[in-house]
Protein backbone atom coordinates (compact mmCIF):
# COMPACT_ATOMS: atom_id res chain seq x y z
CA UNK A 1 0.00 0.00 0.00
CA UNK A 2 1.27 3.72 -0.74
CA UNK A 3 2.63 5.69 1.76
CA UNK A 4 0.22 8.54 1.90
CA UNK A 5 2.00 10.50 4.85
CA UNK A 6 3.11 13.80 3.52
CA UNK A 7 6.40 12.80 6.84
CA UNK A 8 7.55 10.50 4.46
CA UNK A 9 8.63 12.38 1.38
CA UNK A 10 12.01 12.37 1.20
CA UNK A 11 14.92 13.47 -1.31
CA UNK A 12 15.82 11.55 -3.83
CA UNK A 13 19.69 10.29 -4.06
CA UNK A 14 21.78 9.75 -7.21
CA UNK A 15 22.01 6.38 -6.58
CA UNK A 16 18.02 6.33 -7.21
CA UNK A 17 17.79 7.58 -10.20
CA UNK A 18 16.59 4.39 -12.28
CA UNK A 19 14.08 3.57 -9.86
CA UNK A 20 12.63 7.38 -10.24
CA UNK A 21 13.12 6.63 -14.16
CA UNK A 22 11.34 3.37 -14.06
CA UNK A 23 8.30 4.89 -12.30
CA UNK A 24 8.26 8.13 -14.21
CA UNK A 25 8.03 5.92 -17.43
CA UNK A 26 5.11 4.12 -16.26
CA UNK A 27 3.45 7.19 -15.06
CA UNK A 28 3.92 9.22 -18.18
CA UNK A 29 3.52 6.10 -20.67
CA UNK A 30 0.64 7.62 -22.89
CA UNK A 31 1.67 10.80 -22.24
CA UNK A 32 1.34 12.91 -25.78
CA UNK A 33 5.24 13.51 -25.46
CA UNK A 34 5.64 10.10 -24.48
CA UNK A 35 4.02 8.71 -27.79
CA UNK A 36 5.34 11.36 -30.04
CA UNK A 37 8.82 9.99 -28.91
CA UNK A 38 8.61 6.27 -29.11
CA UNK A 39 5.14 5.64 -30.92
CA UNK A 40 5.68 1.90 -30.30
CA UNK A 41 3.86 0.37 -27.49
CA UNK A 42 6.58 -2.15 -27.40
CA UNK A 43 9.64 0.00 -27.54
CA UNK A 44 8.72 2.85 -25.40
CA UNK A 45 8.36 0.29 -22.78
CA UNK A 46 11.68 -0.62 -23.56
CA UNK A 47 13.39 2.43 -24.05
CA UNK A 48 11.66 5.10 -21.90
CA UNK A 49 12.87 3.82 -18.69
CA UNK A 50 16.59 5.11 -20.18
CA UNK A 51 15.59 8.24 -20.83
CA UNK A 52 13.50 9.07 -17.71
CA UNK A 53 16.52 7.67 -15.96
CA UNK A 54 19.08 10.48 -17.00
CA UNK A 55 16.36 13.46 -16.49
CA UNK A 56 15.86 12.11 -13.31
CA UNK A 57 19.83 12.04 -12.44
CA UNK A 58 20.10 15.62 -13.74
CA UNK A 59 17.21 16.72 -11.22
CA UNK A 60 18.63 14.88 -8.86
CA UNK A 61 22.22 16.21 -9.25
CA UNK A 62 21.05 20.23 -10.56
CA UNK A 63 17.74 20.38 -9.09
CA UNK A 64 15.58 18.74 -5.77
CA UNK A 65 13.64 15.54 -6.32
CA UNK A 66 11.46 14.14 -4.05
CA UNK A 67 9.72 10.61 -3.66
CA UNK A 68 6.85 8.73 -1.31
CA UNK A 69 7.29 5.74 -0.34
CA UNK A 70 9.34 3.22 -2.54
CA UNK A 71 8.85 5.65 -5.29
CA UNK A 72 5.44 5.38 -5.38
CA UNK A 73 5.45 9.01 -6.39
CA UNK A 74 8.14 11.42 -7.34
CA UNK A 75 8.36 14.94 -8.11
CA UNK A 76 11.53 16.50 -10.23
CA UNK A 77 12.18 20.31 -9.71
CA UNK A 78 14.69 22.60 -11.26
CA UNK A 79 15.59 25.53 -8.86
CA UNK A 80 15.16 29.07 -9.26
CA UNK A 81 18.70 30.97 -11.45
CA UNK A 82 19.48 27.03 -12.48
CA UNK A 83 17.10 26.05 -15.18
CA UNK A 84 19.62 26.68 -17.98
CA UNK A 85 21.49 23.69 -18.83
CA UNK A 86 24.84 23.42 -19.91
CA UNK A 87 26.85 20.67 -22.13
CA UNK A 88 28.61 19.84 -18.96
CA UNK A 89 25.86 19.27 -16.53
CA UNK A 90 24.09 17.31 -19.69
CA UNK A 91 26.89 14.98 -19.64
CA UNK A 92 27.30 14.53 -16.27
CA UNK A 93 23.76 13.39 -15.97
CA UNK A 94 24.27 11.02 -18.84
CA UNK A 95 22.86 12.41 -21.59
CA UNK A 96 26.27 11.59 -23.90
CA UNK A 97 25.60 8.51 -23.11
CA UNK A 98 22.03 8.85 -25.00
CA UNK A 99 23.23 10.40 -27.66
CA UNK A 100 25.71 7.40 -28.51
CA UNK A 101 23.23 5.10 -27.64
CA UNK A 102 21.51 5.18 -31.43
CA UNK A 103 17.95 4.46 -31.34
CA UNK A 104 17.25 3.94 -28.10
CA UNK A 105 16.37 7.73 -27.48
CA UNK A 106 15.14 10.19 -30.19
CA UNK A 107 17.01 13.34 -28.93
CA UNK A 108 16.65 15.25 -32.11
CA UNK A 109 13.06 14.77 -31.63
CA UNK A 110 13.37 15.77 -27.84
CA UNK A 111 15.51 18.73 -28.33
CA UNK A 112 13.14 19.82 -31.49
CA UNK A 113 10.27 19.42 -29.26
CA UNK A 114 11.53 21.36 -25.98
CA UNK A 115 13.20 24.05 -28.42
CA UNK A 116 9.92 25.69 -29.06
CA UNK A 117 8.57 24.76 -25.46
CA UNK A 118 11.08 26.54 -23.46
CA UNK A 119 10.71 29.32 -25.24
CA UNK A 120 7.41 29.87 -25.06
CA UNK A 121 8.07 28.84 -20.76
CA UNK A 122 11.09 31.54 -20.93
CA UNK A 123 8.65 34.51 -22.33
CA UNK A 124 5.78 33.28 -19.62
CA UNK A 125 8.04 33.13 -16.60
CA UNK A 126 11.22 35.34 -16.90
CA UNK A 127 11.89 35.83 -13.66
CA UNK A 128 13.72 33.52 -10.97
CA UNK A 129 11.20 30.58 -10.43
CA UNK A 130 11.13 26.72 -9.53
CA UNK A 131 10.29 24.57 -12.22
CA UNK A 132 8.14 21.61 -11.64
CA UNK A 133 9.80 19.68 -14.75
CA UNK A 134 8.07 16.01 -13.93
CA UNK A 135 5.01 15.05 -11.94
CA UNK A 136 4.24 11.06 -11.40
CA UNK A 137 2.14 8.42 -9.88
CA UNK A 138 3.12 4.65 -10.03
CA UNK A 139 -0.21 3.91 -12.30
CA UNK A 140 -1.20 1.51 -10.03
CA UNK A 141 -1.73 3.80 -7.24
CA UNK A 142 -2.57 6.96 -9.33
CA UNK A 143 -6.44 8.52 -7.85
CA UNK A 144 -5.19 8.59 -4.22
CA UNK A 145 -3.60 12.17 -3.71
CA UNK A 146 -0.19 11.10 -3.83
CA UNK A 147 0.22 13.52 -6.30
CA UNK A 148 -1.06 16.10 -4.48
CA UNK A 149 1.25 15.43 -1.42
CA UNK A 150 4.53 15.73 -3.77
CA UNK A 151 3.20 19.55 -5.17
CA UNK A 152 2.23 21.03 -2.02
CA UNK A 153 5.49 19.73 -0.47
CA UNK A 154 7.27 21.96 -3.55
CA UNK A 155 4.96 24.43 -3.52
CA UNK A 156 5.74 25.16 0.27
CA UNK A 157 9.40 24.99 -0.11
CA UNK A 158 8.73 27.57 -3.15
CA UNK A 159 7.10 29.70 -0.81
CA UNK A 160 9.23 29.85 1.94
CA UNK A 161 12.16 30.06 -0.64
CA UNK A 162 10.57 33.22 -2.24
CA UNK A 163 10.30 32.38 -5.32
CA UNK A 164 6.84 31.13 -7.72
CA UNK A 165 6.51 28.13 -9.82
CA UNK A 166 6.12 27.51 -13.54
CA UNK A 167 5.46 23.75 -15.33
CA UNK A 168 3.82 22.88 -18.58
CA UNK A 169 1.85 19.85 -19.17
CA UNK A 170 0.99 18.08 -22.34
CA UNK A 171 -2.06 16.20 -21.16
CA UNK A 172 -5.55 17.84 -21.03
CA UNK A 173 -6.51 16.00 -18.00
CA UNK A 174 -4.06 17.51 -15.96
CA UNK A 175 -5.24 21.39 -16.11
CA UNK A 176 -7.90 20.94 -14.04
CA UNK A 177 -5.69 19.58 -11.01
CA UNK A 178 -3.34 22.22 -11.44
CA UNK A 179 -5.56 25.15 -11.29
CA UNK A 180 -7.04 23.62 -7.94
CA UNK A 181 -3.57 24.33 -6.21
CA UNK A 182 -3.09 27.92 -7.22
CA UNK A 183 -1.63 27.67 -10.43
CA UNK A 184 -2.77 30.24 -13.37
CA UNK A 185 -2.35 29.28 -17.00
CA UNK A 186 -0.52 31.37 -18.93
CA UNK A 187 0.05 29.61 -22.09
CA UNK A 188 -2.15 27.12 -23.98
CA UNK A 189 -0.46 26.48 -27.23
CA UNK A 190 0.32 23.76 -29.85
CA UNK A 191 4.15 23.08 -30.56
CA UNK A 192 4.34 22.75 -34.45
CA UNK A 193 6.08 20.07 -35.41
CA UNK A 194 4.77 17.60 -33.11
CA UNK A 195 0.89 19.34 -33.09
CA UNK A 196 1.10 18.69 -29.34
CA UNK A 197 -1.22 20.90 -27.26
CA UNK A 198 0.72 22.41 -24.38
CA UNK A 199 -0.54 24.13 -21.46
CA UNK A 200 1.65 26.21 -19.10
CA UNK A 201 0.82 27.05 -15.97
CA UNK A 202 2.31 30.03 -13.10
CA UNK A 203 2.00 30.15 -9.67
CA UNK A 204 3.08 33.20 -7.27
CA UNK A 205 4.54 32.99 -4.30
CA UNK A 206 1.47 32.79 -1.39
CA UNK A 207 2.13 33.26 2.57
Amino acid sequence: MAVADPAAIVGVLEQEASAVGAVLARAFFDDPLSTHLFPDEGKRARDAPEMFEVLARYDILFGRVDRLGECDAVATWLMPGEIAETPEKLAQAGFDQLARTVGIVPLERLEAFYSVVEEAHMRAAPEPHWYLRLLGVDPRLQGRGLGGLLLAHGLARADESGHPSFLETFAERNVPFYLRHGFQLVLDDVEPNSGIRYWGFHRPVLG
